[in-house]
């Protein structure tokens, strides 16, 4: 079970347009977030301080606007909830966990580039 104040955000790219900035919705918990589209959603889970989250975040930017409408981008601060950090064992940053049906199916632990990350 999660916190009332539990929330994910969401990056979805707003408009095909490169120059159209990234919106952010926000959910009342993490399972409405993976249940809430019919695309697998890829989730950051990072932290502030971690350098290579910072170089990975770019990277899954590009990720999010070359695969838009097939995967959905999110964004999980283990810091602000450890609980989502724990429950998907994240041992090392950055992590990502494809999400498909609610489900993860797939972990990359590190940075990788971008066309590694699509080949995962």
């Amino acid at each position: 079970a999660f916190a009332p104040r539990s929330r994910a955000s969401l990056v979805a790219k707003a408009d095909p347009k490169p120059t159209q900035l990234y919106a952010k919705a926000k959910f009342k918990n993490f399972e409405e977030m993976l249940t809430a589209f019919e695309e697998p959603i890829l989730v950051d889970f990072y932290a502030t301080w971690c350098g290579p989250c910072q170089l990975m975040s770019k990277e899954l930017s590009a990720v999010g606007s070359e695969l838009t409408g097939k995967v959905k981008v999110a964004k999980v601060d283990t810091d602000k909830y450890p609980n989502l950090g724990e429950k998907y064992e994240i041992e090392g940053l950055p992590t990502c966990i494809l999400f498909k049906g609610g489900k993860p199916v797939h972990k990359i632990v590190g940075m990788l580039p971008a066309d590694q990350i699509k080949e995962s």
